[in-house]
């Protein structure tokens, strides 16, 4: 009886032993959080912030709170990590996914805020988390198998999506007595990089005699708009909406198979 007693102190110890080491591998994985979490809630907070940017540092101060309360209240520091853990996955799916997708060359600039702080810690609080809270093993799973889900939806919100670009446009051949005309879109007024296409819209031709600047047998526009509809890091469709500062009524849609040319600079 007296060897029972004495080893199940010993296993009670142990166990009370590994509860205190994952709470403490629990608040260093918060840090990186917390230290990468500052820089960019000021960085929102100084150059202004959409309707997502805005919860980025709420989410950061009840991070910091969170870690505070596991040093007084452990079970409410850890509730309220899982909750911040979420945050952060959603705030950061959608950047996951354009890092994949754009970016996944340059590792070595979003390694920190992205595998370290955005990717691993909250997967990994969340897991030892849930481990320490969650008793019911379909929770636990539940909870494990949608903090992995975020990032992929973040991902997979890349296969059909629309960015706006500006570039600059030339038109030439407008004045001609044809109906077509040929349009060419570069990345900047001297950059070489441009795609062309045989045109035939009135109204863009109108708008390209009336505000457009002449130059050596041409018109160019600057700010000139353009949808670019993506499936990931490809591109199937462009769209000319905006000329200067005139929208079109009868917006344009071009194939990519329609344009010649550079079209990589519209990733970008």
């Amino acid at each position: 009886m007296g060897k029972e007693r004495q080893i199940g102190g010993e296993v009670r110890v142990l166990a009370s032993c590994a509860a205190f080491e994952m709470k403490r591998l629990i608040q260093i994985l918060t840090l990186p959080i917390i230290l990468v979490g500052f820089s960019l809630s000021a960085t929102v907070m100084a150059w202004g912030m959409t309707t997502k940017e805005f919860l980025m540092p709420i989410v950061w101060i009840a991070t910091i709170v969170a870690f505070i309360l596991t040093f007084i209240k452990e079970k409410i520091g850890l509730t309220v990590l899982i909750v911040t853990c979420f945050g952060w996955l959603f705030l950061f799916a959608e950047y996951f996914g354009h890092f994949l997708t754009f970016e996944a060359d340059k590792i070595v600039n979003w390694g920190l805020r992205l595998s370290a702080a955005f990717v691993i810690c909250p997967l990994t609080l969340v897991f030892l988390s849930t481990k320490r809270l969650v008793k019911n093993k379909k929770l636990g799973f539940s909870v494990i198998a949608t903090s992995l889900l975020i990032p992929l939806v973040g991902f997979g919100s890349n296969y059909d999506k629309t960015y706006s670009r500006t570039t600059f446009a030339e038109f030439h051949r407008v004045n001609d007595s044809t109906d077509s005309y040929l349009g060419r879109f570069r990345a900047g007024p001297a950059d070489t990089r441009f795609f062309e296409i045989e045109m035939n819209s009135d109204e863009v031709k109108e708008i390209a005699l009336t505000t457009g600047t002449y130059l050596v047998g041409h018109y160019y526009i600057n700010n000139v708009k353009l949808n670019v509809r993506m499936n990931f890091s490809s591109i199937k469709e462009i769209e000319l909406t905006k000329l200067n500062k005139v929208e079109l009524e009868n917006p344009i849609k071009w194939e990519l198979s329609d344009v010649e040319g550079q079209t990589e600079y519209l990733k970008n």
